[in-house]
């Protein structure tokens, strides 16, 4: 056979060549060595088997009925709010049925009571008139009261403020 032009072995550069046999390398080496990682790892699992199921065995044996313990003391508390809840449900049925019984009567109490009141209520606001008059009469007076006192003590300190000058000085007088 023969070959006028370049060959493909000849249209691949070197460094290509090379290159591609490091990476070659490097992708077997890594796959050696995730095959051995793997390895152990499969030889760790072999190894954890016999603990795993000894512990799943004893949650199993120990935790299970437990759990279902719990569960049950879970469903009779459940049942006893409902019981409780219906309880509760009638109380409050036969508590409302007072009530509005109690209320009725209070209105008719209240009601009657008010009318009876009602005769009164013109006498009342006659006697509070009454003491409102006897409030403003005896403010008045008390003013008045107030006004002459402090007339009459200014007078007696006037008097007295004259006395003491008049007194001979030099002269020690007990006052």
């Amino acid at each position: 056979m023969n070959v006028d032009g370049p060959t493909t072995i000849q249209v691949i550069p070197v460094w290509f060549l090379v290159l591609a046999t490091i990476l070659l390398i490097a992708n077997v080496a890594l796959f050696c060595g995730l095959a051995f990682v793997s390895f152990q790892l499969w030889k760790m699992t072999q190894r954890l088997e016999p603990k795993v199921n000894k512990l799943v065995d004893q949650v199993n044996d120990d935790l299970v009925p437990q759990v279902k313990g719990l569960v049950a003391r879970v469903d009779s508390i459940g049942s006893n709010l409902e019981n409780l809840t219906g309880s509760a449900r009638s109380t409050m049925g036969m508590v409302e049925g007072k009530a509005a019984s109690v209320g009725s009567a209070l209105e008719t109490l209240t009601t009657a009571g008010l009318q009876k009141a009602e005769k009164f209520a013109p006498w009342v606001g006659y006697l509070m008139m009454g003491l409102r008059v006897y409030q403003t009469i005896s403010t008045i007076r008390s003013a008045r009261a107030t006004k002459h006192r402090e007339e009459a003590e200014t007078e007696v300190a006037q008097e007295v403020a004259k006395s003491v000058k008049a007194l001979p000085k030099g002269k020690k007088h007990m006052t």
